[in-house]
């Protein structure tokens, strides 16, 4: 993972890996056979939602593993757990991945920017029925030179970074926006990479589209009034009210957020 340039992006970029990550972490705590195991797992959640905080994909994930956990079969719950959550995720991913897709007509231009391995996924994915254009603006992606080319190796994609002063120009031509949630909030506003805002203002201005894509495991179902984000995130990350988004494309389908349904 040497293409990041900073390892609040990295856990950014890899939230469901992350998450996988984390309940592997849970099973083998339980495989150990060690004393007070329900006190160790939950010692190891206090301590891996401190290192990620603000991940609702590992958090949601590592709830769904502990709920209803009993000793009697321990590790078989456990085993079970494990794999269903990395097949809940896996599965969320790509039913997000084909909503995008059709989304996504032939000749789309698309400007993306918040950009995570979902998002990538995603457009990927798309790639398989159309081809179609994506503008970036390289600094920033937060990751190396060329990494996003890289990443999006199709040859129905063609990729574009472009320098941050040329963005309102390209918006003009641009079919819709889309941009990778961190985490959906309760009152259904966005964390989204920062410079989010700044673009969203400019297609706003052009009247293009705004789409964020996310699936139901980025929600936050804790209402905090404030949306706070910690001081670490506040350097990385922004928060962006409902009202400045069309649509969330998640892995039951295109919602205004207002329709959004966040249990």
């Amino acid at each position: 993972m040497d293409f990041f340039k900073d390892k609040e992006y990295l856990k950014y970029f890899n939230q469901e890996l992350i998450a996988k990550t984390g309940t592997e972490v849970l099973h083998n705590t339980i495989l150990e056979n060690k004393k007070n195991v329900f006190e160790r797992l939950f010692l190891i959640k206090k301590k891996l939602l401190r290192e990620d905080k603000g991940n609702k994909v590992l958090e949601n994930s590592i709830n769904y593993f502990l709920e209803n956990l009993h000793t009697h079969n321990i590790k078989e719950q456990s085993k079970t757990k494990k794999n269903e959550i990395h097949s809940i995720l896996t599965n969320k991913s790509k039913s997000a991945s084909k909503i995008l897709s059709k989304k996504i007509k032939t000749d789309s231009k698309i400007f993306v920017h918040s950009l995570n391995d979902h998002l990538l996924t995603s457009l990927n994915y798309s790639a398989k029925y159309n081809n179609f254009l994506i503008n970036y603006i390289e600094n920033n992606t937060n990751l190396k030179k060329d990494e996003i080319k890289n990443r999006l190796n199709n040859k129905n994609i063609i990729s574009q970074k472009i320098d941050s002063k040329d963005t309102e120009e390209k918006l003009k031509n641009t079919d819709f926006c889309l941009l990778a949630a961190k985490r959906i909030t309760k009152s259904k506003g966005v964390i989204l990479k920062k410079g989010s805002k700044e673009l969203i203002e400019k297609a706003q201005k052009h009247n293009i589209p705004v789409y964020v894509c996310a699936h139901s495991w980025n929600y936050s179902k804790k209402h905090n009034p404030n949306e706070l984000m910690s001081e670490t995130e506040k350097k990385h990350f922004e928060y962006i009210d409902k009202k400045k988004i069309t649509a969330y494309i998640i892995e039951e389908g295109i919602y205004h957020p207002k329709k959004l349904r966040i249990n």
